[in-house]
């Protein structure tokens, strides 16, 4: 019974300390800094001296030294005691680009209020967050600036909450549990010359039909956003996976784009640097479909490989910039398939490749880009701001 008991006690204070989506920190450990190892060093020396036979230096152990590292034990715990945070930053962010994270601090218990508390949120950079003061039952909003160098899919764990109050002689430190993911977009690289323009299909494609502007034809098969018509949906699929799942139509072929991002199985010292200049020029190639309001169909092959069909709404943007936040080179890559009543035609392709050779069979109007090779910064990029 005690047992039982024990355990609807863990789990009401595991839910009071969610509540509202702030975490409590609930447990707090402490180590002397360098001037309390100085102190309690020192404190030893006269209190040995004080048995010897010199009973001023006893008293200043007793008098002086002895408080200020009693105090600052239960001192220090007071602060942390009844402290609640809840986090808050953005799911998607650029790689090198500084975002703001917005902590929000409650004082819902304890005698004493809160002072000087700094806040490390996990692996990120940037200067820590500072929590000046915070009295009891108040509530107060930190922000702060970080940013994560490269791309990725990151988790957030905790953050590291520690003080030095009141005299600076001992430390305690708490962790709060955050865990978030956050995915970090690369950042694109400007490219010198418009590969993605909304006539390059009808003029430089091998197209065995292209409709004509206009005509919807089905595409395919799509998860339900906001704003979808419910004529678009497909019941018998949605009967089937037991979610709402919508045809996907297009209105017209022309300026459809089709990239495919290989992988490669060698190792060398350069392998990071071309997977990130193939990454940065993929992106480059997104940003400029999105410009030109042009249809571009992404794949990736590599340990996560995926299609992606970028139009016009920012939602398929955010899913390609997904797909290449996790791209590294890998084993991956699905067949060519047709879908079922799409007119079947061949837009144009630019293969990116990290110095082998794609397997696919290159045509004569196909593109192949080689990140790998020495005149690729000078032929394709340029400089400016991305």
């Amino acid at each position: 019974m005690f047992r039982f008991q024990s355990e609807i006690d863990r789990n009401r204070q595991r839910l009071l300390s969610t509540s509202g989506g702030f975490q409590n920190v609930l447990e707090s450990r402490w180590h002397l800094t360098r001037p309390g190892q100085w102190i309690t060093v020192i404190s030893f020396v006269f209190w040995a001296a004080g048995f010897i036979g010199d009973r001023y230096a006893f008293l200043v152990v007793t008098a002086v030294m002895a408080p200020l590292l009693l105090l600052s034990i239960p001192l220090s715990r007071a602060v942390l005691s009844g402290l609640a945070l809840r986090v808050g930053f953005p799911d998607r962010v650029v790689a090198g680009r500084p975002f703001r994270l917005v902590v929000d601090a409650r004082k819902t218990g304890g005698w004493l209020g809160t002072f000087s508390v700094r806040l490390a949120p996990g692996f990120l950079r940037g200067k820590h967050m500072m929590l000046v003061y915070l009295p009891r039952g108040g509530e107060q909003r930190i922000e702060g600036l970080f940013q994560i160098p490269r791309r990725g899919i990151y988790l957030v764990e905790w953050i590291r909450v520690s003080t030095l109050f009141p005299f600076g002689l001992v430390r305690r430190n708490a962790i709060v549990p955050v865990n978030r993911r956050v995915i970090v977009h690369p950042r694109a690289a400007v490219l010198r010359d418009r590969l993605v323009s909304p006539d390059l299909s009808t003029t430089l494609g091998s197209g065995i039909e292209v409709p004509k502007a206009g005509e919807d034809e089905f595409f395919g098969l799509r998860d339900h956003r906001p704003g979808d018509r419910l004529r678009n949906i497909s019941w018998r699929s949605t009967a089937h996976l037991g979610k709402l799942v919508v045809r996907e139509m297009r209105q017209q072929a022309e300026g459809e784009l089709e990239v495919v991002l290989h992988t490669t199985e060698k190792h060398s010292r350069m392998l990071a640097v071309y997977v990130e200049r193939a990454v940065a020029f993929t992106a480059g190639l997104l940003n400029q479909a999105r410009q030109e309001n042009a249809y571009l169909n992404l794949e990736v092959r590599g340990r996560r490989p995926g299609v992606v069909f970028v139009d016009s709404h920012p939602y398929t943007i955010l899913r390609a910039m997904d797909l290449l936040a996790g791209f590294g080179p890998g084993i991956g890559s699905g067949p060519e398939r047709r879908v079922p009543g799409r007119r079947w035609f061949r837009p144009r392709r630019i293969h990116v490749i990290l110095g082998d050779r794609p397997a696919d069979v290159v045509s004569g109007d196909e593109i192949v880009i080689d990140v790998a090779a020495r005149s690729f910064s000078r032929r394709v990029l340029r400089k400016g701001p991305s």
